[in-house]
């Protein structure tokens, strides 16, 4: 009904204000990002062009550079958009995170990209040595989690400063390997497994890891596994980067919602956390805290079982050295801003649950660094 009065409203009076008011007021699609070029450039570089290709840009969709400022569109057309990078995100080595993002109504953030500033030449360091491959795209594993036997898909893109041809290799963490860019494999047996991705162009090398949590097959006539009660509320991070004081003491917490087996009893019972580099392993008492009160899970219990299929958990984590273990996920310790995602895992009872969390992240330069969900 509403379109028909705006319609009619415009034919009458000649005027585009209420179409286009009610243009603006429609959701704007997330947008996709696909590929980037350059991937990387040699630090100390001048001001560039860097084109980004996906779908759904438009004149307000905002870049995210790493932890820099964003950047707005010099040009853009529905699939491709270039911005100009200052050179001074370019003054030295190091990975960065690219993203786009379009505001609301609707909306949202991109996959991420990983863009590399190389050093460039060093004193008395011949410049025809050869450099590794650079990580364009994290590594990525579909589905995640996955049933025990069910085909994995694993995918990664990456370049060669050199131009020279890059050979993927995977570690499937189980006694297993592949190769290429984008291999199959399937899990034999439940559990968290560490997958490791070596990119070589026959001489250097680089490599960069994720984690796979693959569940048991459900028991005929079992209950159904349940992963989609699975949820973070609440995230916090914080890194202190004070040279006095860099070791012990970070912080992390998390907390939401985890299904349950009815009738579980916490007692003696482990839990484990995987964030990147960092893994952590708790065991439960009667009362579903363990001794350290690190892990907490809560639920309407009776005789030391749960009563429910669903219960809430929190995990603190305090005066611990947390930056260099996620480091790899996208955190930076310069001063700067940007939005990191990470992926968390929480394996209980047997069973793995996993999410992704976009922390809004600001890091100041020798103070600390902060990032909430």
């Amino acid at each position: 009904m509403t379109r028909v009065v705006l319609i009619y409203f415009l034919l009458i009076s000649s005027s585009l204000t209420p179409l286009a008011a009610w243009a603006q007021n429609e959701p704007t699609p997330p947008p996709t990002l696909t590929d980037l070029f350059p991937t990387f450039v040699t630090a100390g570089s001048e001001d560039f062009s860097l084109i980004l290709n996906g779908q759904n840009f438009n004149t307000e969709t905002l870049v995210n550079f790493g932890g820099f400022p964003v950047l707005r569109p010099a040009s853009v057309t529905p699939s491709q958009l270039r911005v100009i990078v200052p050179s001074s995100y370019v003054d030295r080595a190091g990975s960065f995170a690219i993203s786009v993002t379009n505001p609301p109504p609707g909306g949202g953030m991109s996959s991420q990209f990983r863009f590399t500033v190389i050093r460039g030449a060093q004193p008395g360091v011949d410049p025809g040595v050869n450099r590794p491959p650079i990580l364009v795209s994290v590594p990525l594993a579909t589905p995640n989690p996955a049933r025990v036997g069910e085909l994995v898909a694993f995918s990664v893109s990456a370049t060669d400063p050199d131009n020279d041809v890059v050979i993927v290799s995977w570690d499937f963490g189980d006694g297993f390997i592949g190769f290429g860019p984008a291999p199959s494999h399937a899990y034999l047996a439940p559990g968290i497994y560490g997958v490791n991705v070596t990119l070589s162009d026959g001489s250097a090398t680089s490599g960069t890891s994720l984690s796979v949590a693959v569940n048991p097959l459900e028991e005929p006539g079992s209950e159904p596994i349940v992963t989609d009660t699975f949820g973070v509320s609440s995230a916090a991070v914080q890194f202190n980067f004070k040279p006095e004081r860099r070791t012990r003491h970070d912080s992390l917490s998390l907390s939401g919602s985890i299904p349950v087996e009815v009738g579980f009893e916490p007692n003696g019972k482990t839990v484990t956390l995987v964030m990147g580099d960092l893994t952590r392993e708790f065991t439960l008492g009667a009362n579903g805290r363990s001794a350290d009160r690190a892990f907490t899970l809560s639920g309407t219990m009776r005789r030391g079982a749960y009563t429910a299929s669903s219960a809430t958990f929190t995990i603190r984590l305090k005066n611990e050295t947390l930056f260099p273990l996620l480091q790899s996920q996208g955190f930076f310790e310069t001063t700067g801003k940007g939005n990191v995602d990470v992926p968390v895992i929480v394996l209980l009872n047997g069973v793995a649950q996993r999410v992704v969390l976009t922390f809004r992240y600001r890091a100041r330069e020798n103070v600390r660094g902060t990032g909430r969900d």
